[in-house]
């Protein structure tokens, strides 16, 4: 029950409303009941229809005429071109008796523009009458929705065409895996039909072998469901046999953005994954052949060097007359035949070149090298071959080319290889030249070797550089070789970034021009030469450095060789013919020296070499590796301190133990000798710490300074200078930078950080000469910098800045 009240107002009040309510329904009864009224009730539900709606017309039977169309209908139609005409005449008959009914048609609008029109007719029978007295239709303008309709047909026709003409097979699956749709593509690539493949699970057709990837791919993309996942695998064509396809899937969302499907774009990829199987099959018989060539050069080099060792060796012993007296044709013989083996040695020599670098295994040592003296060097190896054709021999230098920077060795192999064409292609009573040109504004020296020689047809030139080329059959016989110089000077130009091209003409000679890289700034150190001649080294008393020598060699002619060399230079030799013993043998004896043979009886040297290295009773004895295998930079990457290739010279043993007798000094803790001093020394005399380990640089440099009135003290290594800084207090510091041990710029920053030493002037002279390696050594500390090959004036004129009394201030 409401807690509300009513008061007698307010029911008086609900009553009047009532009763103005029964007044107004009586009066409306009254209005039906009236034909009039209701027929004007009638027509203003008609008018207030037709005024709402965009398209609307009224037809009158019997015949129905057309009696009444609103705006809409006129604004589609045109004018009241229909007012009075037949319904029948104009659009179509009606055969019902009540009916509603729905048209498309396309009709033209007034604008002249063709429509789409929806027409919707409702037809009014009189029962009484029987006839329809009236046809309402209201017309829709449905085009635009028709043409959707139509693009959207076209776009779907066009994507059907698409997807069955594209190689790949397309396939719509359910998250299951069943197929709901596949392109007419299925047949061409599993040999199924459309009809045979919807309905199938894509899982049958998977290899066994290949189901877990196949799955794996699917976990994936239910994994990343915005991601594409890719798979290869077998799958079974209609005829029985497996082929290769790739899968790419992706997910396809529903309105709810939950996956229903994915679709699947198949590639059948059977030939690519049997070229790629071919590839791989080639790669590694490639990678066999390689590996066999790079044993090959190995093992080449050693069956043609072995022999030729000992053709030489035994040549220079009986010249020498280890076996007795020669007669004059005896002499003659041997010569004859140290010749033929000397060039014989050229020969292999350029053949393993070639295959060298061919393989990528040759590596350029840089270095800023004086042009003067290489071209003097280059000149005087063919100078004896020019006489004996009397050839003259003209040279010309560009003063303002001093250096440089070109791996010295290669470079002089260049010149002398295209000097040696010149004397080689150029009749008697000829000339041949030897030209240095540099460039400023390109920033290129030229080394041009011209001859007056027989010259060399046009469609010949381009073979030239080719490896074992020769213009032709006669000039073979005439001019002996194998092609392989010019290949040589080819390939160790491009080396250095360079190139090299030629000029000739037949019968008027050839000039060969080599171009290389070259800066001005490289000058400086070559271009101050000290023209005061230079103060020779007094050779090394070896025999007071290296007293004992282990020769670990299996070739007698090479073991008499080198223990008669030794002999000369009063070393002992001590042998070892067996790998096995030699450890053994090197702890024992302790030798100064160890030389290496690589190709041992009983084992490899290589691993001679590292159990000698990692033994702590030999591995700071010097090794001195002799062999007929070319692989220098190996040996001394595992530790070895020389290399020498044979066939083995006196020449390149000395030099080689004067290089190593540093490091023999410092494991003796023995001072090296020098020469007498040219005046005693007091107190005031300045003193010098030279830190370097090459001999020969370290004889020249101290006695030129000593004959500057220093007193000049030696380290061989970073450590040792360290050392002899901290106990002697020299007054200045000449700091090689490659040294063993610690380097120059570790022992520079270790100076530095004695706070006691931080004042101590430090020179660095050091072949480092790339750019940025000035830089380097003075952010170590270094004070000033110097590069190799120094002028030694110059060097006096650095010493003195840093030790005159008024700079110190």
């Amino acid at each position: 029950m409401s807690n509300e009240l009513f008061t007698t107002a307010d029911l008086y009040e609900e009553n009047v409303r009532l009763r103005e309510r029964l007044k107004c329904l009586e009066q409306e009864r009254q209005q039906l009941q009236n034909p009039d009224a209701a027929q004007a009730a009638q027509m203003l539900i008609h008018e207030a229809l037709m005024r709402s709606s965009k398209s609307i017309c009224v037809l009158e039977g019997p015949d129905y005429i057309f009696r009444l169309a609103n705006a809409g209908f006129e604004a589609l139609f045109g004018q009241r071109i229909y007012i009075g005409l037949p319904f029948r005449e104009v659009f179509y008959d009606l055969d019902d008796q009540t009916f509603t009914t729905t048209l498309d048609r396309v009709i033209a609008a007034k604008n002249g523009d063709i429509r789409w029109m929806r027409d919707n007719s409702r037809a009014v029978w009189q029962a009484e009458q029987e006839l329809t007295t009236h046809i309402y239709g209201a017309t829709q303008d449905v085009t635009e929705q028709k043409q959707a309709e139509t693009a959207l047909r076209a776009s779907e026709q066009m994507l059907h065409a698409i997807l069955d003409t594209s190689p790949d097979l397309i396939v719509l699956a359910d998250m299951d895996g069943v197929i709901q749709w596949v392109s007419a593509s299925a047949s061409e690539i599993l040999g199924y039909s459309v009809d045979d493949s919807l309905g199938r699970n894509e899982m049958e057709f998977v290899h066994p072998d290949d189901m877990l990837t196949f799955q794996n791919t699917l976990e994936e993309l239910s994994i990343n469901k915005s991601h594409t996942a890719e798979a290869r695998y077998r799958v079974r064509h209609a005829d029985g046999r497996w082929i290769f396809v790739e899968n790419r899937m992706r997910l396809i969302f529903g309105a709810d953005q939950q996956p229903e499907g994915f679709v699947a774009i198949i590639r059948d990829v059977t030939k690519q994954v049997q070229v790629e199987t071919y590839l791989r099959h080639a790669r590694a018989t490639a990678e066999t052949a390689a590996r066999q060539k790079d044993e090959f050069l190995p093992s080449m080099s050693h069956e043609l060097r072995t022999p030729l060792n000992a053709v030489l060796g035994l040549s220079e012993v009986l010249q020498e007359g280890v076996y007795g007296t020669l007669n004059d044709q005896q002499r003659v013989a041997l010569q004859s035949i140290e010749e033929s083996g000397r060039h014989l040695l050229d020969l292999i020599n350029d053949i393993l070149d070639v295959a060298k670098i061919e393989a990528g295994k040759v590596k350029l040592a840089t270095d800023t090298v004086p042009v003067g003296s290489l071209c003097t060097a280059s000149l005087r190896l063919i100078k004896r071959d020019a006489e004996k054709k009397r050839l003259t021999v003209e040279s010309s230098i560009d003063p303002a080319v001093t250096a440089v920077q070109a791996d010295q060795r290669r470079l002089k192999q260049i010149l002398v290889n295209l000097l040696s064409n010149a004397v080689k292609f150029t009749p008697q009573n000829g000339c041949i030249g030897l030209e240095v040109k540099g460039d400023r504004e390109h920033h290129t020296v030229t080394f041009t070797v011209w001859d007056t020689g027989i010259g060399i047809e046009p469609e010949d030139q381009e073979r030239l550089f080719k490896p074992f080329t020769q213009l032709d059959s006669s000039l073979t016989r005439q001019y002996p070789g194998t092609g392989l110089g010019l290949a040589l000077v080819a390939r160790l130009t491009e080396l250095h970034n360079g190139s090299v091209t030629i000029e000739s003409a037949v019968g008027q000679g050839s000039r060969f021009i080599v171009t290389l890289p070259w800066s001005e700034s490289a000058q400086t150190s070559i271009a101050e030469v000290d023209h005061e001649p230079p103060v020779a080294p007094k050779p090394l008393d070896l025999g007071g450095i290296i007293r004992r020598s282990l020769v670990i060699e299996d070739s007698p002619p090479t073991i008499e060789q080198i223990t008669r060399y030794l002999g000369e230079l009063s070393i002992d030799a001590s042998v070892c013919t067996r790998g096995a013993e030699a450890l053994p043998q090197a702890i024992s004896t302790q030798p100064d020296i160890i030389m290496l043979d690589i190709n041992l009886p009983d084992m490899s040297g290589w691993d001679l070499l590292r159990a000698l290295k990692l033994e702590p009773q030999t591995r700071d004895i010097p090794t001195l590796v002799v062999s007929v295998v070319d692989d220098r930079p190996r040996g001394l990457e595992l530790g070895a301190a020389e290399y020498i290739v044979k066939p083995l010279s006196r020449y390149q043993l000395r030099e080689s133990l004067h290089k190593v007798a540093p490091l023999i000094s410092q494991r003796r803790h023995i001072e090296l000798p020098h020469l007498p001093l040219g005046r005693p020394f007091d107190s005031e005399t300045p003193r010098i710490l030279l830190a370097e380990d090459n001999l020969s640089n370290i004889e020249m440099m101290r006695r030129y300074l000593e004959r500057q009135g220093y007193h000049v003290m030696i380290a061989v290594n970073g450590k040792e200078a360290i050392q002899r800084i901290q106990e002697d207090r020299p007054d200045l510091i000449l700091m090689d930078i490659q040294m063993p041990g610690i380097d120059g710029l570790e022992a520079i920053r270790r100076i530095r950080a004695d706070a006691a030493l931080a004042t101590l002037p430090v020179v660095a002279v050091t072949a480092l000469v790339m750019p940025g390696d000035r830089e380097r050594c003075l952010a170590a500390g270094a004070n000033d910098y110097l590069s190799k090959p120094v002028s030694m004036r110059r060097l006096a004129q650095v010493i003195q800045t840093y030790l005159d009394p008024d700079n110190k201030k």
